[in-house]
């Protein structure tokens, strides 16, 4: 058996986590001795979508594949790279004519094994409704199954049941999912019982004292008077957060998942 570790960021929120990120790809890669690295990028521009420069950046610094959700088209600048770059991807299931791709195979570098990679996006608390998840996953299965067992989901989505019935659906079809969109880590990762690894929510990357990337008091101040705030980024204080899974390249499935998150979160008031 021969095994491979993916490393998955959770979304990346804001240009200062970017440069983080960016910092700490290569070291995490030889410290974990990752295969291969997906990083969620959606909230990378100023909190939302995504430009050209910060794909090259998170590719420079290892990115293997960039993936999307509900803000990947927030920045119509990026599109034109998103129609060329098969390493940028956007959630498969959006209407035919979106630009981009929803999925990719790639070359595992320095091992003679490929890996697909899905982009998905969830329904359920979503405005703008696209195709099925769960209907496009599987007819997009029955196309890729035979060019690789090795098969990641970044499934990007609000709902917990949503995920976790999606994650039911595949189980012992794909590798691992790794959920994406809530901007919170889940304390759920675990192998499910036909071998597909899988964790609800791997966090974000982006500063930890904030409301999911987003100023603090800013964002109290919507919930407190309910009335349209101005939108304003978090600063300092950066974290990254992340889940590792390590695949049976026999067999395709995940034998072992860790969830990390750099630095730790302060616990106790002892830590302050």
């Amino acid at each position: 058996m021969a095994d491979i570790r993916i490393l998955m960021l959770g979304d990346i929120v804001g240009e200062e986590a970017v440069e983080f990120v960016c910092k700490h790809i290569p070291e995490l890669k030889k410290q974990e001795d990752i295969q291969f690295c997906v990083v969620n990028a959606e909230n990378s521009h100023q909190g939302r979508g995504i430009n050209d420069v910060i794909v090259h950046q998170l590719l420079n610094a290892g990115a293997d594949v960039i993936t999307g959700g509900d803000h990947s088209f927030d920045k119509h600048l990026i599109f034109p790279l998103m129609e060329k770059e098969k390493r940028l991807l956007r959630p498969y299931n959006y209407p035919e004519g979106v630009p981009g791709f929803g999925y990719g195979i790639y070359e595992i570098k320095n091992t003679p094994f490929q890996i697909a990679v899905i982009n998905l996006r969830g329904l359920t608390f979503f405005s703008n409704p696209i195709s099925c998840p769960f209907r496009a996953a599987e007819k997009l299965l029955m196309e890729i199954k035979d060019q690789t067992s090795l098969i990641f989901i970044d499934f990007h989505s609000e709902a917990t049941a949503e995920k976790w019935s999606f994650a039911r659906f595949l189980d012992g079809k794909v590798s691992a999912i790794g959920g994406t969109h809530t901007h919170v880590q889940t304390a759920d990762e675990q192998i499910l019982p036909y071998g597909t690894g899988y964790i609800t929510d791997v966090g974000f990357c982006g500063p930890y004292h904030s409301v999911i990337g987003m100023d603090t008091q800013t964002s109290i101040q919507r919930f407190l008077y309910q009335t349209p705030q101005k939108y304003k980024l978090a600063e300092g204080d950066l974290c990254l957060q992340g889940a590792i899974f390590e695949l049976d390249t026999d067999t395709g499935l995940c034998f072992s998942i860790k969830r990390i998150q750099f630095p730790k979160f302060k616990t106790s008031i002892l830590d302050f």
